[in-house]
């Protein structure tokens, strides 16, 4: 379901969506439904990756460049080893980093 949500939400933020309006609603109502935004709004990419409620969490996708950014966050509050972040105009899955 992750890399579905994903998807999904690239989809619906870019405007592309290509025809799958019932998985799209699905989705985006799951979403509205289920993830929540950080109380700030944003978070911000750090070395360590980026800090969501005192936790961090990890990407491939997130760069150099990056780097002290801020980043609009969704995180499920049902499963808290992953987040959604919006880097470079797509939103990529964070995963929560080994301790």
């Amino acid at each position: 379901m992750t890399n579905q949500v994903v998807l999904e939400l690239n989809k619906l933020t870019t405007g592309k969506n290509l025809g799958k309006i019932g998985v799209a609603f699905i989705v985006d109502t799951y979403s509205r439904m289920v993830l929540r935004v950080l109380k700030k709004g944003t978070a911000k990419v750090g070395c360590r990756g980026v800090k969501v409620n005192s936790i961090y969490y990890d990407s491939d996708e997130f760069t150099k460049s990056d780097l002290e950014t801020q980043v609009p966050v969704f995180y499920d509050p049902l499963n808290t080893g992953i987040v959604y972040c919006f880097v470079r105009e797509q939103w990529v899955v964070a995963i929560l980093r080994e301790l």
